[in-house]
């Protein structure tokens, strides 16, 4: 019978270079030399009155690299973040063995969203030098995803219609799966190589799952003679009766089958699809956003904001850029 040799995997102290964990080609270089030498963060520091007393802040880049590649890696709790920040040897190099303790992380995700604008811009400038934005197609889409606000307080009788206004600027949303507490988050995406150009996030649930490409303003209505024409020019057949809903009259079309089939109009509703749909996917599973972790809106829209903004990071690295 074969000998193996005997496996030590017991702690060991090791000499580790910090610098070399972070090899190019790789998303944690580029994110590392994007806010290193593409982006002034000066103006974070304006809110320190530190100089002469009180304790050290965190240098600005260092909050900013270690939750946008904990997002990356699908980590989103505050807590976890922490914990890999004093265990993973990647987030070691990036915080440099000075791992923020979770209420710091959590801090500056709720309220550092102000610092993110600056960052998408000197993402998108790399990104435009690189020939990444085409500028020819933009799609623009939603995807619902619950939060962490709650169905139900406690409380008097006297707070119900305050509480009944906040959930509803918390997104009592309607979906496939019933009805979600939870926001909706909209991405603006250049066609050319899916590179999102805009991100924000609405407490309502306006924004549909996926949006028409066609405003009712691109329709042509006659309310005489009950007729309506499409953007391609072809009447709409009316089906059924009037409605009256909430005070308003409404009609229902629908193209005919010989009309709508041919049509190139719907060429543009499939490249909105394939062009969208793929970041969502990114940001949902691989990056495992299932929900946000954040309350209020506010909020909400600066997470949505920082997950955005790993995705055309991911495109820098794999278009080549720090290699």
């Amino acid at each position: 019978m074969a000998r193996d040799k005997a496996l030590d995997t017991n702690p060991q102290f090791l000499s580790v270079d910090l610098a070399r964990q972070l090899l190019p080609g790789t998303f944690e270089h580029a994110l590392n030399h994007l806010l290193d030498h593409e982006v002034d963060l000066a103006h974070c520091d304006a809110r320190f009155k530190n100089d002469a007393t009180g304790a050290p802040a965190y240098p600005p880049a260092l909050l900013r690299k270690v939750v946008r590649f904990a997002y990356s890696q699908g980590i989103v709790r505050s807590r976890a973040i922490e914990r890999v920040c004093h265990a993973h040897v990647t987030f070691m190099a990036l915080c440099s063995m000075t791992a923020p303790h979770f209420t710091t992380i959590a801090h500056f995700v709720s309220a550092r969203r102000d610092d993110i604008a600056p960052v998408f811009a000197a993402v998108l400038a790399v990104g435009d030098g690189q020939g990444l934005i085409g500028r020819a197609m933009f799609a623009i889409d939603g995807v619902k995803l619950p939060s962490n606000a709650s169905k139900h307080r406690s409380g008097t009788r006297a707070g119900f219609t305050q509480r009944a206004e906040q959930l509803e600027a918390a997104a009592k949303m309607a979906t496939d799966k019933g009805v979600i507490q939870g926001y909706t988050g909209v991405a603006a995406v250049d066609a050319k190589h899916q590179i999102i150009v805009d991100a924000q996030a609405h407490g309502t649930g306006a924004v549909k799952k996926t949006l028409p490409v066609f405003a009712p303003s691109d329709f042509t209505y006659d309310a005489d003679a009950r007729t309506c024409i499409c953007p391609a020019g072809k009447s709409l057949n009316r089906r059924g009766a009037r409605n009256i809903t909430n005070g308003y009259v409404g009609e229902h079309f629908q193209g005919a089958k010989r009309d709508c089939a041919p049509c190139a109009l719907r060429e543009q509703d499939g490249r909105r699809f394939a062009t969208v749909e793929p970041v969502f996917a990114n940001v949902r599973y691989n990056k495992r956003l299932d929900r946000f972790s954040r309350r209020g809106r506010t909020k909400v829209n600066g997470q949505w904001r920082l997950f955005c903004l790993v995705h055309p990071i991911e495109k820098r690295t794999h278009a080549g850029y720090a290699a």
